[in-house]
């Protein structure tokens, strides 16, 4: 057989600067794009008088190509579509070889053309299989079945960065002196359909979206008994890839110990079924969720069960009973005397500004555990002897202070009392220089300020901040009379470097009773809809991310929402 297939080269990922020797990046620009018949492409690049002999700065720095069409740039945006599969046979050390035998049986009957990349030795054969496609696969097309080729290409493939859309691979080329470990070999037969990989319907497309589903939870025995029955089942059955895949659904389900896999697997004069349980075990823990659309379930395995097993372990259903008897406000009360700290109560309609001057925040660091809603941020914006750091931008405009008229000081500006975390440096470096921006603006005198850490949580349990701004806020707090730690959740112990001289507790009481459901579901949409059906009374949905929120005011269109987020919540207009 035939066809026109498509290669796109373009630059290498890195280059050797000429004048100072130092590795960068390129721009991985596309060189040119051509098609060319694939009898003839094999022809051209089965000859090894055609690669290039390198050494190793050489190859880091050797054009690269895609197998497919791509313009300006290699990035998956600028692919527009592949023309042919390509796997990567790395062989490692340590684990077991994928030969060209395994691949063959696996190919058998389709066309492919085989080549040694430069890492290819005779202990581990490293090589590309370029599948030429029967048509070109789009783009769009090619990444919505990305997670199929993955699953199906298990047996031989275990590097699946080569299914990505743009991945690109190094031209042909052997290192200096070894031609000889250079090879290609030519099948020839049929060309290879997408459409001969099975579709993995997703979940979610696949449940009904206004049914509220209940998953059933399994204990560690029930686990640890279906994972021994299966193995004695299976005990000396499964070859390599089968077993590869039972590795993946023990490690997903918690089983750790190679015992089971070591158990199943068929004999090989090669290796011990220890040595290669081990190995499966280690690669199953790197990428067991890349295989079998990552649904490793109870009913994998069913079929080798013995007919009790469900009998024995009737799975229970998980249950969560509110203990009403407990009282958050003496709970508090009892852990603030115990402690030693100061312990306040808000009634109903109080809020924390009515607290604010009888406190008594001492000199040095204060940590104010006051719950949320009561109006602690408002509180610390509204005094003028307090500058105001947050996390967040959003935060640090809503406690953006005002002067004596009413008219807002600059937004985010650590020099006019408000400003993220980040600006912290901004301030050390001016206090070092002399002072002069802080002169230009309100001119703080620090020794006599307090400065307050609002959602002091965020230092230590969110990877989204620099270490650098944290250590700035940890460093400017010397220049303040007191520091305010202030969060609605942490804890003084949370900070282990950091003596707190004063710890205060407020609590607050609210116009309602609460009440927590606890359901265990597999589709989100599906239970908020039906929970709201079956409420007259407003409900309020937390969602983390505003593309959730308007994907879910799209999807129920028959329903009244009103989006309240950090941008919006300050609106006046708040709807039923």
């Amino acid at each position: 057989m035939n066809r026109t297939i498509t290669i796109t080269r373009t630059e290498s990922v890195k280059y050797i600067d000429k004048y100072t020797q130092e590795i960068r990046s390129t721009g991985q620009r596309v060189q040119n794009t051509y098609s060319q018949e694939w009898d003839e492409f094999c022809k051209v690049w089965g000859d090894t008088n055609n690669w290039a002999e390198l050494d190793k700065n050489g190859k880091l720095q050797h054009t690269m190509f895609l197998g497919g069409a791509c313009y300006t740039k290699r990035n998956d945006a600028n692919t527009v579509f592949r023309s042919m599969l390509i796997l990567d046979i790395d062989n490692q050390e340590g684990e077991e070889l994928t030969t060209m035998e395994m691949v063959d049986e696996f190919l058998q009957g389709y066309d492919y053309f085989v080549y040694s990349t430069y890492s290819n030795t005779p202990e581990y054969p490293r090589f590309r299989v370029m599948l030429p496609l029967l048509d070109d696969v789009k783009a769009e097309d090619w990444k919505e079945r990305q997670s199929d080729m993955k699953a199906f290409f298990s047996p031989i493939v275990q590097d699946t960065s080569c299914f990505t859309l743009s991945q690109g691979q190094i031209m042909p080329c052997y290192p200096l002196g070894k031609k000889h470990l250079a090879f290609t070999k030519r099948n020839q037969g049929v060309f290879f359909s997408i459409d001969t990989i099975p579709k993995v319907l997703k979940r979610d497309l696949v449940i009904d979206q206004f049914k509220t589903y209940q998953r059933n939870a399994y204990s560690d025995d029930t686990i640890l008994d279906y994972v021994d029955c299966v193995s004695i089942a299976l005990q000396g059955s499964l070859e390599r890839s089968k077993a590869f895949i039972f590795a993946c659904w023990c490690v997903a389900n918690g089983i750790n110990d190679p015992q089971y896999v070591e158990r199943v697997l068929r004999y090989d004069a090669n290796k011990t079924a220890y040595e290669r349980a081990i190995a499966h075990m280690i690669n199953a823990s790197k990428s067991f969720m890349n295989y079998c659309g990552n649904n490793y379930h109870m009913g994998f395995y069913s079929k080798h069960l013995p007919a009790d097993f469900w009998i024995k372990h009737a799975p229970q259903a998980e249950t969560f009973k509110f203990d009403r008897t407990f009282d958050r406000f003496s709970q508090a009360k009892k852990e603030a005397n115990e402690k030693g700290w100061s312990y306040y109560e808000l009634p109903v309609t109080g809020r924390y500004g009515e607290l604010h001057d009888q406190i008594g925040y001492v000199y040095g660091n204060n940590f104010l555990i006051s719950d949320c809603g009561t109006g602690k941020s408002h509180t610390m914006m509204n005094d003028p002897m307090c500058i105001v750091l947050s996390p967040y931008t959003l935060l640090a405009e809503q406690t953006t202070k005002r002067d004596a008229d009413g008219n807002l000081y600059p937004m985010n500006d650590i020099f006019y009392g408000s400003a993220t975390y980040d600006q912290a440096e901004k301030l050390y470096n001016d206090y070092l220089s002399g002072g002069k921006k802080n002169e230009e603006a309100l001119n703080y005198d620090y020794k006599e300020m307090t400065l307050v850490i609002d959602e002091c949580h965020v230092l230590y349990n969110s990877s989204n901040f620099r270490r650098k701004a944290i250590r700035a806020v940890f460093s400017i707090m010397k220049l303040f009379k007191r520091v305010i730690f202030m969060s609605g959740t942490a804890r003084p112990e949370y900070f282990s470097n950091v003596h707190f001289d004063k710890v205060i507790r407020v609590c607050k009481h609210y116009p309602f009773t609460k009440k927590i459901s606890i359901f265990d579901h597999h589709n989100v949409y599906g239970l908020a809809y039906s929970l709201i059906q079956q409420s007259n009374l407003p409900g309020i949905i937390l969602v983390n991310s505003k593309e959730d929120i308007e994907d879910i005011i799209k999807k129920y269109s028959d329903l009244k929402f009103k989006e309240i987020t950090a941008d919006t919540k300050s609106d006046t207009d708040v709807a039923p």
